[in-house]
């Protein structure tokens, strides 16, 4: 029998065609509030970048969530090690990844009155439902800085609880922050076991939250072009960034 690997190895540009679904590239766009979601035993990479973000004023506020204990997490035993010797700090036993990863923000010099914590939520869906009440209910653009994979499925978990209406009466822009830990990159990952073992499965995770409702389709050509038209996307002075160059205006403007 197959695996998986080689299965997928046979198709035709398959591995391109994962790269360009999941490991998306949106614009780092100036936005409100940044949702910064836990990521098991890579958690601590996770909230590294997000306070380098935070510094460089990408965003305001931030709505940090996980409740899964770190060093309890899948492959923990064999990652927090690696991650530590490379500096990132090592969680304490007692800790989720949402107080984790928080430690680690406030330590960067990311104030506390800026920062909201869940610590409950096991998965996805409760990360961004237990987020919606702290903030993701009703701030107007929001960037989940989550593994790169991962995108995808935050999105289209995000616009589950706050979709797209007709009227145009919720005009949520949303920007992501794809995070690579232990070296693996968007031209590489398919050279590592455990990456393309992880990256291969969310294609099929996707479609079974989606069937569940969990979280929706994800189009990129709505998004992106929100982000333009944010108050503050314009060539921000703290990033550099000439959001104006980003594609045309959407149906709701």
């Amino acid at each position: 029998m197959q695996s998986r690997f080689e299965a997928a190895a046979a198709e035709p540009n398959f591995f391109e065609y994962i790269t360009d679904f999941l490991l998306i590239r949106m614009p780092p766009a100036p936005v409100r509030t940044g949702l910064i979601l836990g990521a098991g035993a890579v958690s601590g990479v996770v909230a590294l970048e997000a306070a380098a973000l935070y510094q460089k004023g990408l965003f305001q506020d931030v709505i940090i969530t996980g409740g899964i204990k770190p060093c309890e997490a899948e492959y923990a035993s064999a990652l927090l090690p690696v991650l530590e010797a490379a500096g990132v700090p090592r969680p304490e036993a007692y800790e989720t990844e949402a107080d984790y990863m928080a430690r680690i923000m406030d330590d960067r010099g990311v104030p506390a009155r800026a920062m909201r914590v869940d610590a409950a939520s096991m998965n996805t869906y409760a990360n961004i439902v237990n987020a919606m009440p702290l903030g993701l209910d009703r701030t107007p653009s929001v960037m989940a800085v989550t593994l790169a994979y991962h995108q995808r499925r935050a999105i289209g978990t995000i616009r589950a609880q706050r979709p797209f209406k007709e009227d145009c009466s919720d005009r949520l822009a949303i920007t992501t922050h794809g995070v690579y830990p232990l070296g693996i990159t968007r031209e590489n990952w398919m050279d590592h076991d455990l990456a393309r073992d992880i990256i291969l499965a969310e294609r099929v995770k996707l479609q079974e939250y989606q069937k569940k409702g969990d979280c929706v389709p994800v189009n990129l050509g709505h998004e992106i072009p929100r982000l333009r038209y944010m108050p503050a996307s314009r060539d921000d002075p703290r990033t550099g960034i000439d959001i104006y160059r980003i594609p045309p205006k959407p149906e709701c403007s």
